[in-house]
């Protein structure tokens, strides 16, 4: 209760008036989400309370984030590689295309530019025009809360049938293209500069409900083909919170004191 009359002849004076209020939200919230599948909405409501009257009330929500916790001694390697073997030819196989991804981490700040090494390995007989990529938001649904989490979002990897679960994606900005002319019978490594849209305010985050992410989506083109061959793989987005483990000599118990020290 921000203000209460003290009787009925007490009125709130007319006029502009500042009550100032805070709470706590739970540690354990997750973060605001707007999507198809699952919203998570957070909001305020002031209601006054007028005798004779209808009371007022007002509604605004607020936006909640959170940091991803990882544990200290398991931090992400330095390097994440991905890789994928395609066949090519329209219709008849020309040879394989060996595409290998190279990140620097899984783990990225919205906004951070990030360099992405592609290693194509061109043993068809076609020539690659161009490399594509795309970035995008996913996510994973549960019709009732489970106790674990789904962390993967494969359809087959969900305990649940199919009418219980939902999975839905959007892609994000623009398509980014690098135009290259990879001929038969060679390779080459590409690096493409890639930024993290700044506009991301929900982490990447898991519960029993719901789990979301974002995901990057590598490709090239041979020529003469009608659609890009991709490789796709999920991101982790948003701030690290570095949890400290608690070293053994500290969790262990202090020796009882001696006999001696007991006698009087």
């Amino acid at each position: 209760m921000l203000w209460v009359s003290k009787d009925e002849s007490n009125k709130m004076p007319a006029g502009t008036h500042r009550y100032p209020f805070e709470f706590d939200i739970p540690a354990n919230c997750p973060p605001s989400l707007n999507t198809l599948g699952a919203k998570n909405k957070y909001k305020i409501e002031v209601e006054i309370d007028r005798p004779w009257k209808l009371n007022i009330k007002k509604e605004e929500q607020f936006l909640v984030s959170n940091k991803i916790e990882i544990p200290v001694g398991k931090q992400p390697k330095k390097s994440i590689r991905f890789a994928k073997l395609f066949k090519s030819g329209r219709i008849f196989n020309e040879g394989p295309v060996s595409l290998q991804v190279f990140l620097p981490s899984l783990y990225c700040m919205p906004g951070e530019t990030i360099d992405v090494k592609v290693h194509l390995k061109n043993d068809s007989a076609d020539t690659i025009n161009y490399i594509c990529m795309d970035f995008g938001k996913e996510c994973h649904c549960h019709l009732r809360h489970q106790h674990h989490t789904c962390d993967n979002y494969a359809w087959n990897k969900c305990p649940l049938n199919s009418s219980d679960r939902t999975y839905g994606y959007k892609y994000i900005g623009k398509k980014t293209r690098l135009e290259i002319n990879l001929g038969p019978y060679s390779e080459k490594i590409y690096t493409i500069p890639f930024t993290i849209p700044k506009s991301l305010t929900t982490p990447s985050f898991s519960t029993g409900l719901i789990t979301f992410g974002y995901f990057l989506q590598v490709g090239f083109k041979v020529k003469g083909s009608m659609m890009a061959d991709t490789m796709y793989f999920t991101i982790i987005v948003g701030e690290l919170k570095k949890i400290e483990e608690k070293s053994e000599s500290a969790e262990q118990e202090e020796a009882p004191p001696s006999y001696k020290s007991l006698e009087l």
